[in-house]
């Protein structure tokens, strides 16, 4: 697939939009909660709140499979990197989008 850390995703994940809880068989067990999760630099503040707030409600595991990451959400360093990780690349997909745009603009105004 393709990895966001790297540019080769053409278009971001949607923001953080977890899906229904997936219930186990066991009365009240929830198994895994599903995240797009995309973080603005604007938004990174409320990104570790989140986070944080899932880590204080029982000990999990955020599974980042896109990116092969496990973060324990009970460990405020780990949340601290892994959000600042999400926003670097959310900013280097933007400025090579913008590279392209601009690219694309030269290319358009030259005639090639």
């Amino acid at each position: 697939g393709s990895n966001p850390r790297n540019g080769s995703n053409p278009n971001p994940p949607a923001k953080a939009e977890p899906n229904a809880p997936k219930r186990s068989k066991a009365a009240g067990l929830v198994e895994a909660i599903w995240l797009a999760f995309w973080v603005e630099p604007q938004e990174a503040n409320a990104a570790r709140q989140l986070l944080t707030a899932l880590g204080h409600l029982a000990p999990l595991l955020l599974a980042d499979w896109g990116w092969s990451r496990c973060v324990d959400l009970s460990q405020p360093a780990e949340i601290e990197q892994y959000v600042a990780e999400k926003v670097l690349a959310a900013q280097n997909w933007r400025d090579e989008l913008a590279k392209m745009r601009l690219s694309e603009t030269e290319e358009a105004e030259n005639g090639d």
